[in-house]
C-alpha cells in the first residue's frame, strides 16, 4: 500500500476507533485481529495509590481500525488473551516495560512476538529514550495531542478527549514499523531490534526478589554488616507488605526512614518513635512490625551479602577510557552511546574476577561490535 494512502487510513482510524465494551464485541473483534500479520499495543492505566497498576483501557491497532478494550467493562478478556501469545501475529510496542509489567500481572502471560519502536528508532541514531509522540513526529511529521497523558483512566465514562488520544497511540504505530523495518534492513540492523526486543520480555518475566531489594538503596556502602543485614530485612518486609496491601512503597516506608533505622536498630515502638521524619501513621500501622523485623535481622546467623565492591582510582581510569571506547564506536555507528553499554554494565565488566564472560546485554549483536573490544581493552590494562 501507498504510505501517502496507509497515514490516511491511520489517521482515520485514530479518529473514529471502535470503543469495545462488551464480551460480543470483543470476540467479533479477534476475528479481525486473527487476519493481521501485526498490530499495535499499548495500555492506560492508573498508579497513584496502589502497588500494583489498575488496568483502565488496552489499545489495538492494525493500521487501518483502532480498537479500544475496557477491561473494566468487558468481563471475559480470553479473546485479547489469545492474540497476545498468537505466534503468527507480531506485537508492535514503544517502551513496553510497564505495558509488559501490567499484561503479565491481567493475563498471567506476555505478548510474543514483540518488536519495541524505541529499540528501533534508537538503531537508526534516534535517542534511546525517544517517545512515541516523537518517533510519529520524526517519522511522520506529525504533532499528536498530549492533553490527556495523566488522565483518570479508570473513571467512567471516557471523555472523547480520552479516546481520541488513546486511539493515536496505537494508529499510527504500524505504519511507523513498516518504516522503520526496510531502513534497519539497509544496515543490517534488523536483529539488533529483534534481540533488544526479546531482551524485554526476558526482563519483564523476571520476579523481583524481596530479599535482593536492599542493594537498590543510595547510601548501603556507608552500612556495617550488621546495618546492611536489618536494611535487607526491612526491605524485604515493606516490599511484601506493599503487595499484600496494595500500596506504594513509600506509603509503607520511605527510603530515609529505611537507613535511619537500620542505623538506630531501634528494639521497641519507644526508640523507633526517635527516628526523624517517621510518619506517626507508619508507627500506628507498622511499629510493632518494623521493631520486629529489626530484631529478627539482628538475631541472624549470617549477615546480608555486601553490595557490589566500589571501584578503585585505577579502574575508575579504566572506566573512563571504557566509556571513550563507547562513545567513538557509536558515534562511527551513528548511534546512541547507550544503545551499546551503559556505565554499570562497564563496571560489571571491571568487578567482574574472571573477565572471560561478558553481561547478558553485551553478548548477541554488541558482543563483536562492542563487547569483545571492551574486554581486551580491560585485559592489556590490568597486566
Amino acid at each position: 500500500m501507498d504510505m501517502t494512502a496507509a497515514f490516511s487510513i491511520a489517521r482515520t482510524a485514530a479518529a473514529q476507533p471502535l470503543l469495545i465494551d462488551s464480551s460480543t464485541g470483543l470476540v467479533r473483534a479477534a476475528k479481525a485481529w486473527r487476519r493481521c500479520r501485526q498490530i499495535a499495543i499499548d495500555t492506560e492505566f492508573v498508579r497513584v495509590n496502589t502497588y500494583y497498576a489498575n488496568l483502565g483501557l488496552i489499545q489495538i491497532s492494525d493500521g487501518q481500525t483502532v480498537w479500544l478494550i475496557d477491561p473494566i467493562a468487558v468481563d471475559d478478556l480470553e479473546p485479547l488473551r489469545e492474540l497476545l501469545i498468537a505466534e503468527e501475529i507480531l506485537k508492535l510496542v514503544h517502551s513496553p516495560s510497564e505495558d509488559l509489567e501490567i499484561l503479565k500481572q491481567r493475563f498471567e502471560i506476555l505478548p510474543e512476538p514483540l518488536i519495541d519502536t524505541q529499540v528501533a528508532a534508537a538503531c537508526l541514531g534516534q535517542s534511546h529514550q525517544l517517545g512515541y509522540h516523537h518517533l510519529i513526529e520524526w517519522l511522520l511529521d506529525l504533532t499528536l495531542d498530549k492533553a490527556a497523558t495523566r488522565s483518570d483512566w479508570c473513571r467512567r465514562p471516557l471523555s472523547n478527549k480520552q479516546l481520541h488520544y488513546a486511539a493515536e497511540d496505537v494508529a499510527y504505530l504500524p505504519l511507523a514499523w513498516d518504516l522503520l523495518k526496510p531502513r534497519l534492513m539497509a544496515l543490517d540492523r534488523l536483529q539488533w531490534v529483534i534481540e533488544d526486543s526479546m531482551r524485554h520480555l526476558m526482563i519483564a518475566r523476571q520476579s523481583i526478589e524481596p530479599m535482593a531489594l536492599y542493594k537498590r538503596q543510595r547510601d548501603i556502602h556507608r552500612l556495617n554488616d550488621g546495618e546492611r543485614t536489618v536494611l535487607q530485612e526491612l526491605c524485604a518486609w515493606r516490599e511484601t507488605t506493599a503487595r499484600q496491601s496494595n500500596r506504594p512503597r513509600p506509603f509503607i516506608l520511605k527510603d530515609k526512614n529505611l537507613s535511619e533505622i537500620a542505623r538506630k536498630q531501634p528494639l521497641d515502638t519507644t526508640q523507633l518513635a526517635e527516628v526523624s521524619d517517621l510518619h506517626p501513621a507508619v508507627m500506628r500501622r507498622h511499629g510493632p512490625d518494623i521493631v520486629q523485623r529489626v530484631s529478627m535481622a539482628l538475631e541472624r546467623e549470617e549477615s546480608a551479602p555486601e553490595p557490589p565492591r566500589q571501584l578503585s582510582n585505577r579502574e575508575l581510569k579504566i572506566l573512563k577510557r571504557l566509556q571513550t571506547i563507547v562513545q567513538d564506536r557509536a558515534a562511527e555507528l551513528s548511534i546512541p552511546p547507550a544503545m551499546l553499554a551503559a556505565k554499570r554494565e562497564l563496571e560489571w565488566l571491571l568487578r567482574s574476577s574472571s573477565r572471560e564472560s561478558l553481561p547478558e546485554r553485551l553478548s548477541g549483536w554488541r558482543s563483536g561490535i562492542i563487547g569483545d573490544r571492551l574486554m581486551q581493552e580491560i585485559k592489556d590494562s590490568l597486566v
